[in-house]
């Protein structure tokens, strides 16, 4: 079951790499329904009845929706985020064999603009430091790679550049590594 911060971070792809349209396609308001009672239980029930188009889990307080639009507009504020994202294609879908071992593999990237492909991270601290210590608790490097090796195996060897944009969710800070 995907956490609170992935949900959060899955939504913040949506608003910033789909669009706002296709963001409130995807989510709704969460209205506070006491879920532990039979009847609050029914209750959700006919609310989940009534947002069929909601993708699973992305409910969300208002204030959390207001932070949201904080943080796109924090993304589109950032020089160096603003121009990557720019031009190109959001959640673009690869699928190659690997040359060593055959085996089939498969990525969904967020964002890739000719040889270019940008991961768009939220995260807690987007210093250095902090984002650093994410990229290496959560293995982001391991997934470039990956993806890297992916892209060069379907456009004879370009290793395309790799950039992060890591947007902190409660500052509001974006940095681009």
């Amino acid at each position: 079951k995907p956490t609170s911060a992935m949900t959060f971070g899955t939504a913040l792809h949506l608003l910033v790499l789909e669009g706002e349209e296709g963001f409130k396609n995807s989510i709704a308001v969460d209205p506070g329904i006491n879920r532990r009672s039979k009847a609050g239980k029914h209750e959700w029930e006919e609310f989940l009845s009534r947002h069929t188009h909601v993708k699973e889990g992305l409910y969300f307080k208002p204030g959390d929706i207001d932070q949201l639009y904080y943080l796109r507009d924090a993304v589109f504020a950032h020089p160096t985020a603003r121009q990557l994202l720019s031009k190109g294609k959001a959640e673009v879908y690869m699928e190659w064999d690997d040359e060593e071992t055959g085996a089939p593999c498969k990525l969904l990237a967020d964002w890739v603009d000719g040889d270019t492909m940008i991961d768009l991270k939220s995260c807690v601290d987007a210093s250095p430091v902090g984002f650093g210590r994410s990229a290496y608790n959560f293995n982001y490097h391991l997934s470039a790679e990956f993806y890297k090796a992916g892209f060069a195996s379907l456009n004879q060897g370009v290793v395309p550049e790799w950039y992060w944009i890591a947007a902190e969710k409660e500052t509001c800070q974006v940095a681009v590594y």
